[in-house]
């Protein structure tokens, strides 16, 4: 794992979480690289008609200022008027205080121009908001702020992958579900380290 996780960069990320996305539903596409709008988003989901269900895009956090650029990115370049789920996925590889960088996000998230509420707390590190479309600001997009631990934290061989704490994956299928409409039982909700 330790190995794995110094070579994960944004796209490591993405490609590893994409055949578990493809796993829920065989009636839903996600899809990495894909060409929306003006870009190529890091992740795509469409229904089985073409239809964008998702739209996400990954980073390694580097600041309040990255973040800002990644929410523009997203909004400018890959989210169209039917638009509506969207969000920045962000892992942290570097930082070792993870609640002040969460607590920045927020801050962060909160100042942008586009901003309009936050909906509510999904998890400790993942929050949903509402965000007007730039294109027509009386149109809003759902955005969900998705942010990852992925310290290298040296975990002993046994424990990786396959542990809950350290895994995200508890997380992210629980994201997932709610991204296809599903809804997520308090006692599904994922551990935060």
């Amino acid at each position: 794992m330790n190995s794995l996780h110094s070579k994960f960069d944004e796209e490591g990320f993405r490609d590893f979480f994409l055949p578990h996305l493809n796993s829920i539903s065989k009636s839903h596409s996600a899809t990495g690289e894909t060409f929306n709008k003006k870009g190529k988003t890091d992740i795509l989901i469409q229904d089985g008609d073409g239809n964008n269900v998702f739209i996400a895009e990954c980073k390694i956090w580097l600041g309040e200022k990255e973040l800002e650029y990644a929410i523009n990115q997203l909004i400018d370049r890959y989210v169209s008027w039917r638009d509506e789920h969207t969000a920045l996925i962000i892992f942290n590889k570097n930082n070792d205080n993870f609640t002040q960088l969460v607590a920045s996000a927020r801050q962060a998230i909160g100042n942008h121009e586009l901003f309009v509420k936050k909906i509510n707390d999904s998890s400790a590190s993942s929050t949903r908001y509402a965000f007007k479309n730039r294109e027509d600001e009386e149109k809003h997009i759902q955005l969900e702020l998705i942010i990852f631990n992925c310290k290298n934290k040296k975990l002993p061989p046994t424990m990786g992958i396959k542990h809950r704490e350290d895994s995200g994956f508890v997380k992210f299928w629980a994201l997932s579900k709610l991204s296809f409409g599903g809804q997520v039982r308090r006692s599904e909700m994922p551990y935060v380290s």
